[in-house]
């Protein structure tokens, strides 16, 4: 996670890649907030527990 300002750019690394996601958000807190969301997303769907209303009531906020 990185930002300039004016983008924030998530960095993960698939297989023998690198992914590179890019958003225009101006705070590093709501970078946050979204990367936060992700990690949950990924712990509940390998908890088996994905329910995608919760995750798009936090993305509309």
């Amino acid at each position: 996670l990185m930002g300039d300002g004016e983008t924030t750019v998530f960095r993960c690394i698939v297989d023998q890649e690198i992914w590179t996601l890019s958003i225009p958000f101006k705070t590093e807190e709501k970078a946050r907030e979204l990367s936060d969301l992700c990690k949950r997303i990924i712990e509940d769907a390998e908890a088996g527990r994905f329910d995608e209303s919760k995750y798009i009531g936090s993305l509309e906020n």
